[in-house]
């Protein structure tokens, strides 16, 4: 077979190059490859010279696949078969009629049959019998190198017969050099049939979907010996699952390496970050390209996911991988020991409520919106006084108040609600402040009227079916429109507790305070601390509350916030018609989004 003939401009001419067709197989010639729709496409542009005889400034070609990977794979016979077309167009020994039909029909060949599954590699056969010394470093690259094979294992099948006659040939030269170079081919054959042998195994492994239903009904408790995934769980796992069939394509379990994750990673942090919130949404691949495309003509910059979304999915993928180990379809977890660097000491250090925030937060009108006893005016107060997670305080019944012992009893419901770890089935001291705003009066109000719950009117919300998702959306629409920044959202109520009680004069053990908010113990706590001690008494707890002081303008304005008579109707009007009426709905969601990673990022235990 004739070499190949590729363009490069020269000087702004272009001018033909001979280049070996071997070479052109054993790269991975993606160049051109883009997406309309879900679709891969190859665009060739026609040399100059040629465009009388092809008739076209360029040559589109569909791949047929969503898969990149396959893309790629494909994307290669492509350009082998538009070269071919381009050196016919060139070939100045055939008469210009006979030339453009040929190349027409060629084009249409190309357009209608798929090349990649065609006998390309047995046009090789008079290349590789040669034996030329030139091509020997060409014919190395074509079996690939020992991360990952160049070539499948049907192309593989089709070249062996070529390689052992090359190998024959030259060893009859005889030449030391030819020897030297059938001992590298030979070890470069077997190393490179190890690896389609374990590609082949690779094939014969489960699709990435065909297991992911069973996963996701092991993990949400159908097993007995499953850590049972939440609603909200489950609905991010079936985001990544998505994502990823979307963005790589369903693959073989088995041919998925840390290459491909890698990829994933990547492509990840490009998918712009408002994706799914719409059920006219595109897929992700569509979605990329049109923020790319409107960050290049010169738009504001799309936001894209960032790098906790990404661990967050890449802990998706963990799991199902440890799944996949488990039943024995993979021999190792490809999404393990990844790196995600994210700017946290500066969020940490913001993450709180400062003495003046407070004052500004608590001194809106916007408080006294609701009734006396509604959650709105009940349920920040007793985070500030407590450190106690939003959805504890608003699953709180009148039965986890003791009087008696002067806490909160954070523990399982009978409903099968239980606090977020272990750490977190605790008693709460209740704060003396909160006594004095008048927190007795709303539990025996509640006693009398025989109410499940503190706040029986919340109803479950959002994903996970939470009781604190409503509470969350109110309190984020109020700081919103009061402008306060991103990272102080509800949860920021925790880190102030901490931070007071950890400054407090004289100091308290660490390991009251997190007996008390409800965090596992540090990794520097001894053994005895996390294996064996398993609660603090009463009394140890209490000098953590004790130590919980605000200056008197922050009680003053959270006084007048819980206990303030309720605003009139014009006032409500006229309220209504200045911050809340301003506040974007999608912000309202980027908060409550951020409220539920605070938990992570903003305290070692959430």
């Amino acid at each position: 077979m004739p070499d190949l003939i590729r363009c490069r401009s020269v000087g702004g001419d272009i001018v033909p190059q001979t280049v070996p067709s071997i070479v052109l197989l054993g790269r991975a010639m993606t160049d051109g490859m883009r997406l309309r729709g879900r679709i891969y496409w190859i665009r060739r542009k026609t040399p100059l010279s040629q465009l009388g005889i092809v008739g076209r400034r360029e040559i589109n070609v569909s791949l047929r696949t969503t898969c990149p990977r396959e893309a790629c794979r494909r994307a290669r016979h492509v350009h082998i078969a538009v070269d071919r077309i381009f050196a016919l167009a060139a070939d100045g020994t055939k008469v210009v009629s006979l030339r453009e039909r040929r190349v027409q029909e060629a084009i249409r060949a190309l357009a209608q049959e798929p090349v990649w599954d065609g006998e390309q590699y047995a046009l090789l056969a008079e290349d590789i019998q040669a034996g030329n010394d030139s091509e020997f470093d060409a014919i190395m690259s074509m079996l690939g190198s020992e991360k990952e094979p160049a070539l499948t294992p049907l192309e593989y099948r089709r070249l062996k017969h070529q390689l052992e006659r090359l190998l024959l040939h030259m060893c009859v030269r005889k030449t030391q050099n030819s020897l030297d170079q059938a001992v590298s081919l030979a070890e470069a054959f077997s190393s490179a049939h190890k690896r389609v042998i374990s590609a082949q195994k690779a094939e014969d492994s489960p699709l990435f979907s065909t297991h992911f239903e069973r996963f996701l009904a092991y993990k949400k408790g159908e097993s007995s010996d499953a850590d049972g995934y939440t609603a909200q769980t489950e609905s991010q796992t079936r985001v990544t699952g998505r994502l990823f069939r979307e963005l790589m394509g369903d693959l073989h379990v088995g041919s998925i390496s840390r290459r491909t994750a890698s990829e994933f990673r990547q492509l990840l942090l490009r998918v712009p970050s408002n994706l799914g919130k719409s059920p006219k949404d595109p897929p992700a691949p569509t979605a990329i390209e049109r923020a790319d495309k409107e960050e290049a003509s010169g738009q504001p910059a799309v936001k894209r996911l960032s790098m906790t979304t990404v661990k967050r999915h890449f802990s998706s993928m963990q799991q199902y991988w440890k799944w996949l180990l488990t039943h024995d379809y993979v021999a190792a977890n490809p999404f393990e020991r990844w790196e995600f660097p994210r700017k946290s000491a500066a969020r940490r250090a913001r993450a709180d409520w400062p003495d003046d925030d407070l004052v500004r937060l608590f001194r809106s009108p916007l408080f006294r919106v609701k009734p006396l006893d509604s959650t709105f005016r009940w349920v920040p107060a007793i985070a500030l006084l407590s450190g106690m997670r939003v959805e504890e305080i608003c699953r709180l019944r009148p039965q986890d108040v003791s009087f008696m012992d002067m806490a909160f009893n954070i523990r399982e419901h009978e409903d099968g609600w239980s606090p977020k770890t272990e750490a977190g089935s605790r008693l709460v001291p209740i704060h003396k402040a909160l006594i004095e705003l008048g927190f007795a009066n709303l539990v025996a109000r509640r006693i009398s009227e025989s109410a499940d719950r503190l706040f029986p009117g919340l109803k479950s919300g959002g994903p996970d079916g939470k009781l604190g998702y409503d509470p969350s959306r109110q309190f984020s629409r109020l700081k919103i429109g009061m402008g306060f920044p991103k990272n102080q959202v509800f949860h920021s109520f925790r880190a102030t507790v901490r931070t007071k009680v950890r400054n407090a004069t004289p100091p308290l053990p660490a390991e009251f305070i997190d007996a008390t908010i409800g965090h596992e113990p540090g990794a520097d706590a001894s053994t005895g601390e996390r294996v064996y001690q398993k609660r603090y008494d009463l009394r140890n707890l209490r000098m953590v509350i004790d130590a919980l002081e605000y200056p008197p303008a922050v009680m003053a304005t959270l006084r007048l916030a819980v206990t303030g008579t309720e605003v009139t109707s014009g006032e409500i009007t006229s309220i209504k018609e200045g911050a809340l009426a301003t506040v974007d709905e999608s912000a309202i969601e980027e908060e409550v989004d951020l409220d539920e990673v605070g938990v992570t990022e903003f305290e070692p235990g959430g």
